[in-house]
């Protein structure tokens, strides 16, 4: 009876050394298992993959925190457990310059030398100056301070203008009495200058009264008579 009691604790002992063994077993296996499991639930269960683009690496953050570095590409689990290549895309700003042509057109002005001629004229009765004791009384006024009555007047030669046109013209612009009578020699008629300014000859002495000079030259003939050119310089002279 003893030894049969003895057994059945020895069967029993066996039983339980046995099931304690199995227990481990299974514990060892589940814990390879959830881990396992877990590692699948973390790339499984992946709620949202963040890539981080640079030059040589790519990070992909899945939801349970986990980091996943790759060069070219990097490999993530997504929501449905299937498996997603993440590629790395390096983007290239390219930047176009456009060139804008810009045409510059050169307007050539054509200046067309002036075709008008001019003459010049001046009107001086300097010689007075020296011989105020011999003018006539009350004349003194026409007299200006440096003799000239009139400078440089620029006259326009539009055909055949003479020097007497000349000083009518320069007179009349100016406001200046000229007084002139008609003389024929011959058959010629012509003009002679009596007085300029209401200076008179004989004003200013017996022999006193206004010549004329084209280019410092005294010529042979009445003002009315001589034809005037571009360029020229006339000069009406007191002389006392």
């Amino acid at each position: 009876m003893k030894t049969k009691t003895n057994r059945i604790i020895a069967l029993l002992s066996i039983a339980v050394l046995c099931f304690g063994l199995t227990a481990c077993t299974s514990t060892t296996d589940n814990k390879e298992t959830t881990t396992t499991t877990t590692t699948s639930v973390a790339e499984v269960s992946a709620e949202s993959v963040e890539i981080a683009n640079g030059d040589k690496s790519t990070s992909a953050v899945v939801a349970n925190g986990t980091t996943a570095k790759a060069g070219t590409s990097t490999t993530a689990a997504v929501k449905n457990g299937t498996t997603a290549a993440i590629t790395t895309t390096r983007k290239t700003s390219i930047t176009t310059t456009k060139r804008t042509s810009t045409t510059t057109k050169k307007t050539t002005t054509s200046t067309t030398t002036s075709s008008k001629q001019y003459c010049y004229l001046s009107i001086e009765c300097s010689a007075i100056l020296d011989n105020m004791d011999n003018l006539k009384s009350g004349h003194d006024k026409y007299v200006p301070s440096d003799g000239y009555i009139i400078k440089n007047y620029k006259f326009e030669i539009t055909g055949k203008e003479t020097v007497y046109d000349v000083l009518k013209e320069a007179c009349k612009d100016n406001g200046i009495k000229l007084t002139a009578k008609k003389t024929s020699t011959g058959t010629r008629k012509e003009i002679y200058v009596q007085g300029i300014n209401n200076l008179d000859e004989f004003d200013c002495g017996k022999y006193s009264g206004w010549i004329y000079r084209v280019n410092g030259i005294a010529p042979a003939k009445s003002s009315s008579m001589y034809t005037v050119s571009s360029g020229d310089r006339i000069t009406w002279s007191y002389k006392c």
